[in-house]
């Protein structure tokens, strides 16, 4: 029993995104223990929520929590980042916004109706529970706040408070590029990913791009594009960017991609299949908005009205797998005869 409450003890403390107060100070003795909670307290904030949220960096074996580096308390809305040269915002029109969708969702139903042929040991399984994605204005906020500061990498911190939130960047010449194409160019490493790797997800670089965009568990997308002036030595260029945030995030290792089975023989309840997407589990109902959106807003100095309307994303800690090394194992066991 004292081993397992050990364990649990563990998991909540890696897994929790509260950030502590200063009325913890009485448990703490060392003096690097103490500047250190004086320094995430120091970086909490009564305006911007943001602030206050970490971020879980989920690796291959164990969840940490990453409290310094959001992009939405780093960076003012609608600010242009110090290394940017001719930046252009580009808004997506509403149609726009609709054909990302359906392109995403049109290869979701690809894969889950098993009419993806190809992979490095064939053909990828259908999927009984890939959920239909839905436009989330939140993620589309922080996604464009992230194409201002012209960096052609992902952010270091972009979760939300109801999940962690994945991320796919795409970069190319502003001349020949398109946001179909940023998609399509990450849904084509299909051709390296294992059919195998399907129940149980192990990290790679060359396909977490197509597994992010096939992740069952996420049903919430926002993207947002920007031009920008880049240096090529004497030449310069013009670069178009693409961030697509996805929530819940996916690339979890240890969990898997997708359940393989007959498609939408797993919906989550509230959902099923319909006929535009006859693979997808839809919600049945009116899609609720999930929206920051506020002529007033200023993420870096104003209050902050967020608006959530939707319930909270139902999945529970305990569903993340954690792969304990037999280091931490060992530290857990000692713990429990102490």
């Amino acid at each position: 029993m004292i081993i397992f409450f050990s364990l649990w003890l563990i998991i909540v403390q890696i897994t929790s995104i509260q950030l502590p107060s200063m009325k913890y100070k009485s448990l703490l003795t060392k003096n690097y223990s103490k500047r250190w909670l004086h320094n995430i307290v120091q970086r909490q904030s009564a305006t911007n929520p943001y602030c206050n949220l970490c971020c879980l960096n989920i690796t291959q074996d164990v969840i940490l929590k990453d409290c310094k580096f959001h992009t939405m308390c780093i960076y003012k809305i609608n600010e242009t980042g110090q290394h940017c040269r001719g930046l252009m915002p580009v808004q997506f029109t509403e149609a726009e916004k609709y054909t990302l969708l359906d392109a995403h969702n049109t290869l979701r139903n690809t894969v889950a109706s098993g009419n993806e042929s190809r992979g490095s040991q064939g053909a990828q399984p259908p999927a009984a529970n890939m959920r239909k994605l839905e436009w989330d204005d939140e993620l589309a906020v922080i996604a464009e706040t992230w194409t201002r500061q012209c960096q052609e990498t992902s952010d270091r911190c972009r979760d939300v408070e109801r999940f962690p939130v994945g991320q796919n960047v795409g970069s190319d010449y502003a001349s020949k590029s398109s946001h179909l194409g940023f998609i399509h160019m990450w849904y084509e490493s299909v051709v390296n990913f294992s059919s195998e790797d399907v129940a149980h997800y192990t990290k790679q670089a060359s396909t977490e791009k197509y597994t992010q965009i096939v992740w069952a568990e996420t049903y919430r997308v926002g993207c947002a594009r920007a031009v920008f002036q880049k240096v090529n030595n004497y030449d310069v260029i013009y670069q178009e960017i693409l961030v697509c945030n996805y929530g819940p995030a996916g690339n979890i290792p240890g969990q898997q991609v997708y359940m393989k089975g007959t498609p939408c023989s797993a919906c989550y309840e509230g959902s099923r299949c319909e006929s535009d997407y006859p693979s997808l589990c839809a919600r049945i109902g009116k899609v609720p908005v999930v929206n920051i959106l506020n002529n007033n807003t200023n993420f870096g100095s104003g209050a902050i009205k967020v608006v959530h309307t939707e319930v909270n994303y139902n999945g529970k800690l305990s569903n993340f797998n954690l792969h304990i090394q037999p280091l931490l194992l060992n530290f857990i066991l000692s713990l429990s005869f102490v």
